[in-house]
């Protein structure tokens, strides 16, 4: 088999080729390094995420417990609110009942024309 002049001029020579063989071997090493950084880099994010999962937790837990006495304390005062509201409607009632038999009252002992 022989080479014509333009595939003879794209033949590497031992140095040549030698010199490849280093720029490729110093690429693996630059590789290899941003791949443990990479992974490292991933496993913080991983302990990350975990450690903000965890802390979701605690929070619901935390506030879990207070918010049934939240709205414990709410259901108290809406109970009381409803009694007030009650108790007012009777004493306006009373307030009117009174207020009448005042008035009747009045026209009887001639106080009121």
């Amino acid at each position: 088999m022989t080479l014509t002049p333009e595939q003879f001029d794209k033949l590497a020579t031992k140095v040549e080729f030698n010199e490849l063989k280093n720029k490729v071997d110093t690429l693996d090493k630059k590789v290899d390094t941003l791949d443990k950084k990479v992974e490292r880099v991933v496993v913080d994010l991983v302990a990350t995420k975990d450690g903000l999962h965890k802390m979701k937790q605690d929070i619901i837990e935390e506030l879990g417990g207070k918010f049934d006495q939240i709205l414990t304390a709410v259901d108290g005062i809406a109970k009381k609110h409803e009694t007030f509201e009650q108790e007012l409607a009777a004493n306006i009632g009373a307030h009117d009942w009174f207020q009448a038999d005042i008035t009747k009252l009045k026209v009887h002992t001639g106080l009121q024309a």
